[in-house]
């Protein structure tokens, strides 16, 4: 292992459990609108980070959304899932879920949103109160195909110009790297600050941890190791972006060139997907616990990265606050987030990637170094640096707590609807949407 530095450096950093607790100046009402609250979803980590960040500086904060699990029940802020307290099983991207939806949450004391996902983008025109939309992202089209590629570009284009095109001179829009920032439609541009993701949510794993990791999953103490982390979909691999056929090929060469080298993959996947990566010699540590995660990282010699595209690419981060260094495409939010020939190597789109592996573990120098300057540079990106200027921004745009607050626009229910189907079968398309009409009509006379 090359990266077994001295990690005291990584407690200047609060781990996901012992968050900064300065208190704000002037506390505010923040609720979040996100579709899901759920363990592995990289959108639902910063929401959860944010909620739980600006509560312990004094806010009042409550995330509303669909679905959530037991683990962001233990935060300092309410969960409010909003199927249950309408009392429906509607679908919550449906136009008949909106119209109640959007009644409930008038009622609630916010002085400000903080919309993270769909369907909610398209009800900042409705709330009352100044509203942050969240910008992740999304791919552009040409990454997948048929239905899927025309649906993804319908989508972009709908939040970017539908959506964006519809901003109140109050809300604004968070972007998440200077690369989707500048994505933007002009017109919008001037409304968007980027503020960046943290990595220390984790905290940093110890030697031990390290050490406990590697026996379970039988990777000899003093074997090199390099780590790919991702979801596993052998079939239907909605995020062919993300580059899994790159991993297995680059897996096969390490087979190969570096038998010495072990392969070890961490994410999400079903059960069948375990055999296809032991057929390739890949240790497969899938599903793993948040507890592990650190660990995962740390007892890599290097973290291998395939993907296309990403606007801000988390993984990156994690793996480079854990003192792992990284190689990946020259792509996207990458620049911004690595430290090119400090904290890892980014390889040009079209580069050879695996000519680039073979001389980084063929150079012990290199990645040691390489090893220290990634735990360097990840200190650049924290969730308290994240939670503070969000709070500058929210701070910025909140109307004054005394003031008379503004009676949010309730749209007439006929009207609200059209306009909702109009909105999907942009996004969908007609058939889609007839065809859901149907099914929703024999469910009821059934």
């Amino acid at each position: 292992m090359f990266n077994d530095l001295e990690c005291a450096d990584c407690n200047k950093y609060p781990d996901a459990l012992n968050k900064q607790s300065t208190q704000a100046a002037t506390p505010l009402r923040i609720g979040f609108l996100t579709e899901r609250l759920l363990l592995g979803f990289g959108v639902d980590l910063v929401v959860d980070e944010q909620a739980s960040r600006l509560a312990a500086r004094g806010h009042d904060v409550t995330v509303f959304t669909t679905k959530t699990d037991a683990l962001y029940q233990r935060t300092g802020y309410r969960v409010v899932t909003l199927p249950q307290a309408l009392n429906t099983s509607l679908d919550p991207f449906s136009p008949h879920f909106a119209a109640p939806a959007l009644a409930f949450l008038e009622q609630q004391p916010v002085d400000l949103w903080v919309i993270h996902s769909p369907p909610f983008y398209d009800w900042a025109q409705y709330l009352a109160a100044p509203a942050i939309l969240w910008e992740h992202g999304t791919p552009d089209g040409h990454f997948f195909t048929g239905k899927l590629s025309r649906s993804v570009e319908r989508m972009k284009q709908h939040r970017y110009h539908d959506i964006y095109g519809k901003l109140r001179p109050q809300d604004r829009i968070g972007a998440i790297s200077d690369y989707i920032r500048k994505d933007l439609p002009p017109a919008v541009q001037h409304q968007a600050v980027t503020i960046h993701n943290g990595g220390d949510h984790y905290g940093a794993a110890s030697a031990d941890d390290v050490a406990a990791f590697r026996q379970k999953y039988g990777i000899p103490p003093a074997a090199r190791s390099i780590l790919w982390v991702g979801r596993i979909a052998l079939e239907d691999d909605w995020q062919p972006y993300k580059g899994l056929q790159e991993m297995f090929a680059a897996a096969d060469w390490l087979r190969r060139n570096h038998p010495e080298v072990k392969m070890v993959v961490v994410g999400k996947a079903e059960d069948a997907a375990k055999a296809a990566l032991l057929e390739r010699g890949i240790i497969p540590a899938l599903n793993l616990p948040r507890e592990e995660m650190p660990a995962a990282y740390r007892s890599a010699d290097l973290y291998l990265n395939t993907s296309h595209w990403e606007g801000f690419n988390l993984a990156l981060v994690e793996a480079q606050y854990q003192a792992t260094p990284v190689l990946a495409y020259d792509i996207g939010a990458h620049p911004e987030v690595v430290a090119h020939l400090q904290s890892g190597v980014l390889v040009p789109e079209g580069g050879d990637m695996l000519a680039e592996l073979d001389r980084l573990l063929s150079d012990d120098a290199a990645l040691r170094e390489l090893a220290a300057g990634a735990l360097a540079h990840a200190r650049r990106f924290n969730w308290d640096k994240n939670a503070r200027e969000l709070e500058q921004l929210a701070l910025s745009i909140a109307p004054d707590p005394a003031s008379t607050p503004v009676a949010a626009f309730r749209p007439a229910r006929l009207p609200y609807r059209l306009w909702r189907y109009r909105n999907v079968a942009d996004q969908l398309g007609w058939w889609f949407l007839a065809r859901t009409g149907v099914k929703a009509l024999f469910r009821k006379l059934s």
